[in-house]
C-alpha cells in the first residue's frame, strides 16, 4: 500500500501523520506493515495508527490457466510494473526448463537491482501443479 493512494493518504492524515515526498512523516514509502512500530499507536504520541495491521484483501479465482503465484514486498515494484513481472516470470522458467525454481525468483531480484532498485526484496514463486 502506497501513502499516496487517496484512500490511504486520508487515512493517514485522519490518524494525525502526514504525506511528505510520497512517505509517511518523510520517512516510511508503505502505509501497511506488521512491523514498523514508531508509525503505530502509542509510540506515534497520537490515537491512531499512522501505519495499519489490517491487510486489504482481494478474492480471484485461480486455476489451470494460473501457473503460478508470486509473492513480493514493494521493492520488487519500484522498477518494475506487474506485466514486466509477468513477462520476466515466464521467460525465466522457460530458460531453467522448470528445473531450476530458486533461479526464477533470484533472476526477478537481479533484475529489479539491474534496473536501479535500492528497496529491500522478498520474492516468493509458488507453482502450481494441476491434475
Amino acid at each position: 500500500h502506497n501513502p499516496t493512494d487517496e484512500g490511504e493518504k486520508k487515512r493517514i492524515e485522519e490518524a494525525g501523520g502526514q504525506v511528505v515526498c510520497g512517505r509517511i512523516n518523510g520517512i516510511l514509502a508503505i502505509s501497511r506493515s506488521f512491523g514498523d512500530i514508531e508509525f503505530k499507536y502509542p509510540y506515534n504520541k497520537s490515537m491512531k495508527d499512522f501505519v495499519s495491521p489490517i491487510p486489504a484483501l482481494q478474492m480471484t479465482p485461480i486455476g489451470k490457466h494460473n501457473p503460478f503465484l508470486i509473492l513480493t514486498c514493494d521493492g520488487l515494484y519500484e522498477k518494475m510494473n506487474y506485466e514486466e513481472l509477468i513477462t520476466l516470470t515466464y521467460e525465466s522458467i522457460e530458460k531453467h526448463k522448470k528445473k531450476d525454481f530458486d533461479a526464477v525468483a533470484t533472476e526477478m531480484i537481479a533484475e529489479s537491482l539491474k534496473r536501479g532498485s535500492m528497496d529491500n526484496h522478498t520474492v516468493i514463486v509458488v507453482f502450481f501443479k494441476w491434475k
